[in-house]
């Protein structure tokens, strides 16, 4: 089985982000930081359940399409920004969405 890594580029909050929008473009890290805050009002790393949880479905559909996306055009990491595996993390623990 081996181990498998849920790689977020250019972070996490890209991961967060897309719980709330479709997110197509090249970002750094302090612009996915900034886009994150704008939606939840965060300045930290805390992640509040409440308000992502219920928005997982949208958020493992963007990625999946992130994926599809860097896959037709041939990018592989770090090539890949943005992007999020998360959305086969929640496939191992949930199954498919």
């Amino acid at each position: 089985m081996g181990i498998r890594l849920a790689i977020s580029n250019p972070c996490f909050e890209l991961w967060l982000t897309l719980h709330f929008e479709d997110h197509t473009d090249c970002l750094t890290t302090d612009e996915a930081v900034e886009l994150r805050s704008s939606h939840d009002g965060s300045s930290d790393k805390s992640v509040d359940g409440p308000t992502y949880m219920p928005r997982r479905k949208k958020a493992h559909r963007r990625a999946r399409y992130l994926d599809g996306m860097h896959q037709r055009k041939g990018n592989a990491f770090p090539d890949d920004n943005p992007s999020s595996g998360m959305f086969r993390f929640l496939e191992a623990v949930q199954g498919h969405e």
